[in-house]
């Protein structure tokens, strides 16, 4: 949600952004996606359908129940299960992991050598995401959801969590 963090980490590096690809709508993930989209107006924010009105009810993003009202632009594409996305070169097959949230994606580029997973608030290294929230379909649908969808790639799959470090489908389906 730090629009300053994730600016200069871009200018740093030299990017411009084609895609905002978002997770999931809870607030700390939609946080920055207003300034974002001010700053580079030519990327396409992708939200998963489910949550799309999410962008548009701090209720149900659950930022007004931390004492914030966060909003979001509105979605220039709406993803399910099974989309590919395609931005900057890159190809991002879309799968939905819900549990967490209800419309909760994983994003896996395997343009490459070695995969990658964008996972949000779906799994983490040595833990898995929280699902007691409003929308959160209970421990036990997440669980089978990541055993179903994530467990199933390739162990060297490099998981890129929303919060805390990295880790590998590997990894994960050994210790966690």
């Amino acid at each position: 949600a730090d629009e300053d963090e994730i600016c200069a980490a871009l200018r740093q590096r030299g990017l411009t952004p084609a895609a905002l690809v978002v997770t999931h709508c809870h607030g700390d993930h939609i946080g920055a996606l207003r300034p974002l989209k001010a700053a580079y107006p030519q990327a396409l924010v992708c939200v998963p359908q489910a949550e799309k009105e999410w962008l548009e009810r701090p209720t149900l993003n659950l930022s007004y129940f931390f004492g914030a009202a966060v909003t979001g632009p509105g979605a220039d594409r709406l993803v399910q299960d099974g989309d590919t996305l395609e931005a900057a070169g890159l190809k991002l097959q879309a799968l939905h992991v819900p549990g967490h949230s209800p419309g909760s994606m994983a994003y896996l580029v395997a343009d490459g050598a070695t995969q990658h997973v964008f996972c949000g608030d779906i799994l983490f290294a040595h833990s898995i995401g929280r699902t007691d929230l409003p929308g959160g379909e209970g421990e036990e649908v997440l669980v089978a959801n990541i055993r179903q969808k994530l467990f199933a790639l390739p162990e060297g799959t490099v998981v890129h969590p929303g919060h805390g470090e990295e880790t590998t489908i590997g990894r994960e389906k050994e210790e966690n």
